[in-house]
């Protein structure tokens, strides 16, 4: 992961969003990217475009939210007491905790770099990447 940022495309809102941190893959600490938002409630999907260079292709999906791979940054000053020790997060009204994923090759599904001929070279190295869309 040596790039990452929010990309302004057409239709695609990218106020209030920001990447807060980028952890490379490591034995102890598997790669992952957590981003914060300013939004009203927290995403209801996740959406991944993943290129793989060696086909041109890209993997469309969402992102395996059941595998626990989507984490909510919440802390306990993020939660409201109602009564008989239940408490309420208040990412309902308020998301600005924001969300770590998991961004290694399993999860994100793209492909590995590739030496391939076609644009802008006959001959050039390609790296995979990944659009990541959060649907509020």
């Amino acid at each position: 992961m040596s790039a990452h940022s929010f990309q302004s495309k057409a239709g695609y809102e990218t106020t209030g969003a920001a990447i807060s941190s980028a952890i490379a893959d490591t034995t102890s600490q598997p790669g992952s990217v957590s981003v914060s938002f300013t939004e009203s409630n927290p995403p209801i999907s996740i959406l991944v475009m993943a290129w793989d260079p060696t086909t041109g292709e890209y993997k469309v999906h969402h992102y395996d939210k059941d595998a626990a791979n989507v984490i909510i940054n919440t802390t306990t000053n993020d939660f409201t007491s109602i009564g008989n020790d239940q408490y309420e997060p208040n990412f309902f009204s308020s998301f600005t905790t924001g969300v770590t994923l998991d961004t290694r090759q399993d999860f994100m599904k793209f492909g590995n770099a590739a030496q391939t001929g076609g644009f802008p070279n006959p001959v050039v190295n390609k790296n995979p990447h990944v659009y990541v869309i959060f649907v509020f």
